[in-house]
């Protein structure tokens, strides 16, 4: 069920030398104009006349609309239909949803610079730890900086500069890098300068929107979203939190749509409470989880590494209110202590851990994490680049595997670092030397421990995820419990 109401949906691959484009309600059935292109489209099949009077126009041209019973349509009729309409010497395809995930032409990724890993983009993945603020296009930043005359840093010595002189490639790397920052709390200044882009309310539609897109073009069919409240309405752009909430879930929503409908990519959105910004903060964050807590799939605490004990109180009112819990800990070289993934699980009820990479160094809180069936949300690159780790490949992702915790590829902050998750999963299977199966085994997993609703998790399966086990174990049925069996028992085959 779409916030709007229910929409039936099939997609439509045009084909010509000149097609006109339109919009339908939510932003899309296209934008623009294109020439000697082929175009993929979400072509809505609007049950009722209120529907269709949703729709509106692009550049006052009139919109396509078809109307369908309640039954939907065959290709046939909606290849005719669409044709007439656009009264054009065009090819018309029709693709339902059933088998849409197969109908991308694969591009590159808008917010990544890495051409590591494009063999795995069909790849069907779920990716658990993604920042929304940190998986801004590099584009949009400059975009929304030269709209609203905001200054950036720019050139070889990163000095303020006034909008209308900014480039991408003066911005590029004082927003983006990848190359090792010195530090974790280095890349969170970063965010900063994304932040101060954040003016209009109307940008975290837009960012929302684009991150789905982009996970989407990645192979990612299960995401989780994360986001602070306080963070996005850091002064000088002080919007409202259910202002900022509402514009993101309607991009969301819109990507959604504009890929085929909700289950073209699962999306859950969880609530983040940066823990460095104090008390007050945390405090303002939690009440506002609980009041909005039907929007979100979880809580998270992030920001700069401190005593996750003090905000006890905060985790305690998310627990007693039934809210699943996932925690930023053990991150940070020098002060993200083994202690802080302890005592996120034995005391915050955190049933996931952000990163938690430097546990390698206390045996005994790994057996903790081993025998909870704790996952990490692991990001490679991200630690690397906040120099957590000396190198790729000194970093201790197989060491963490082969103990038997299970853990997840992920990407942080994609934006800022110019990386997808594909980009991940090349350094995963080439520099660490996971195989196949230990990659498959892990999707799975994440699937399991991904907080979006059971029924969710197990619809994405059957359609995207049940061959993966399948084609390891050929006697194996392709039920979700039967993959999440096979994917333990191949994670204790590897145990050391």
């Amino acid at each position: 069920m779409n916030r709007r109401g229910q929409h039936h949906y099939v997609r439509v691959c045009v084909t010509g030398t000149r097609v006109p484009v339109y919009t339908c309600y939510g932003e899309t059935l296209f934008v623009g104009s294109f020439s000697f292109c082929t175009l993929f489209f979400n072509f809505c099949l609007f049950c009722t006349s209120t529907q269709q009077q949703r729709c509106t126009t692009y550049n006052n041209t009139p919109p396509i609309l078809y109307r369908a019973t309640e039954q939907g349509s065959d290709r046939e009729t909606v290849r005719t239909t669409v044709g007439h309409l656009l009264k054009s010497r065009v090819r018309v395809s029709v693709v339902f949803h059933g088998s849409m995930h197969a109908t991308f032409a694969r591009q590159a990724i808008a917010h990544s610079r890495s051409t590591l890993g494009t063999q795995y983009q069909h790849v069907p993945k779920v990716e658990l730890h993604r920042h929304l603020e940190g998986s801004v296009r590099l584009t949009t930043v400059l975009d929304e900086a030269i709209k609203h005359n905001i200054s950036l840093p720019h050139g070889p010595l990163g000095e303020m500069t006034p909008a209308s002189q900014l480039t991408l490639e003066g911005i590029r790397p004082h927003i983006q890098s990848l190359t090792p920052f010195p530090n974790l709390e280095t890349l969170l200044n970063i965010f900063d300068y994304t932040q101060s882009t954040f003016h209009n309310i109307d940008v975290f539609h837009r960012i929302a929107k684009e991150a789905v897109l982009d996970a989407h073009e990645e192979g990612i069919r299960c995401l989780e979203l994360r986001y602070a409240p306080c963070f996005a309405s850091m002064p000088p752009n002080q919007h409202a939190f259910e202002d900022v909430l509402d514009a993101i879930e309607d991009g969301i929503d819109d990507a959604q749509l504009m890929l085929g409908g909700p289950d073209s990519i699962g999306v859950g959105l969880l609530c983040i409470g940066v823990g460095a910004m104090g008390t007050e903060a945390m405090d303002r964050t939690t009440d506002f989880y609980l009041q909005h807590q039907d929007k979100f799939v979880g809580f998270d605490m992030a920001g700069a590494e401190t005593n996750v004990l003090e905000h006890l109180k905060c985790f305690q009112r998310v627990k007693d209110a039934g809210g699943k819990i996932t925690c930023h800990a053990s991150e940070d070289l020098d002060i993200g202590v083994p202690e802080n993934a302890l005592n996120a699980v034995k005391h915050l009820h955190a049933e996931r851990i952000g990163h938690g990479i430097q546990i390698i160094s206390d045996r005994q809180v790994m057996d903790v994490m081993r025998d909870r069936h704790i996952m990490l949300e692991v990001s490679v690159s991200s630690n690397w680049l906040t120099a957590g780790v000396a190198s790729i490949e000194a970093h201790p992702a197989r060491n963490l595997w082969t103990h038997g915790i299970p853990i997840c590829p992920n990407t942080d902050d994609p934006g800022i670092m110019g990386i997808d998750l594909n980009h991940e999963w090349h350094l995963w299977r080439h520099t660490l030397g996971f195989s196949e199966n230990d990659m498959t085994a892990m999707t799975l997993l994440a699937l399991d421990k991904s907080f979006l609703p059971f029924d969710a998790r197990e619809r994405l399966h059957n359609m995207y995820f049940s061959d993966l086990a399948k084609q390891q174990d050929k006697e194996r049925n392709n039920t979700f419990a039967a993959s999440v069996a096979w994917a333990n028992a191949h994670h204790q085959s590897q145990i050391v």
